[in-house]
C-alpha cells in the first residue's frame, strides 16, 4: 500500500479521544464520558415519571455535566434504603437520563427530569419503585452533589432529605 491508502484507511477508522485525569478516569464536566446515552446497560430498569406536575417544568440536561459520575454516599437521615458511605456509579446524559448504579443487578435509568418552582440549578429525577427522588445540581455553575430525598418535592408533606452523593 501506498502512503496515501493507510492515512485513509486510519483515517476511516476513526480515532477517538478522551479527557482523563492521572488515573486514567474520565475528567467530570469534561463532556467527553463515553456513556452519554440513554439505559447504557440492557439490563437497567427504565423508570419515566409521566406528566408534569404542578410548579414542574422540563429539565434540559447541558453537555458540561454529562459524563459518568463515582460518588459516594453521605446520611443524613434513615431511610433511604441506601448505605452510608455507599459509592455508586452515575451516568448523567444530555437526552435527560440518569443511570444510577451503572453495570449492576440494580441499574436503573430514570428519564424526565424536572424543575421545580423555577429553580434552574437543580434537575430531579424520581424512582417511583425506590421511592426516592435524586436532585443533582447545578445545571448553572457545574456539578456539585446529587442530593436524595423521598419521591416528592421538598415543600411537600412528607419529604425527608435523606443525604447526598458528592
Amino acid at each position: 500500500m501506498n502512503t496515501l491508502t493507510k492515512v485513509t484507511i486510519s483515517l476511516a477508522l476513526g480515532i477517538t479521544l478522551s479527557a482523563c485525569d492521572s488515573s486514567n478516569e474520565p475528567i467530570p464536566g469534561t463532556g467527553n464520558s463515553t456513556n452519554t446515552t440513554a439505559n447504557p446497560s440492557s439490563d437497567c430498569t427504565t423508570i419515566t415519571r409521566g406528566p408534569l406536575g404542578a410548579n414542574e417544568t422540563a429539565a434540559t440536561i447541558p453537555a458540561s455535566i454529562a459524563t459518568t459520575y463515582q460518588l459516594t454516599y453521605s446520611e443524613s437521615a434513615a431511610g433511604s434504603g441506601i448505605a452510608d458511605g455507599k459509592t455508586t456509579e452515575f451516568i448523567v446524559s444530555t437526552d435527560g437520563s440518569l443511570t444510577v448504579d451503572a453495570g449492576t443487578e440494580d441499574c436503573v435509568t430514570l428519564v424526565d427530569p424536572v424543575l421545580y418552582l423555577g429553580n434552574t440549578h437543580e434537575a430531579i429525577w424520581f424512582d417511583s419503585d425506590a421511592g426516592v427522588q435524586y436532585a443533582l445540581s447545578s445545571l448553572e455553575t457545574g456539578f456539585n452533589e446529587i442530593n436524595v430525598g423521598t419521591d416528592t418535592h421538598y415543600d411537600q408533606t412528607g419529604f425527608t432529605f435523606y443525604g447526598q452523593y458528592r
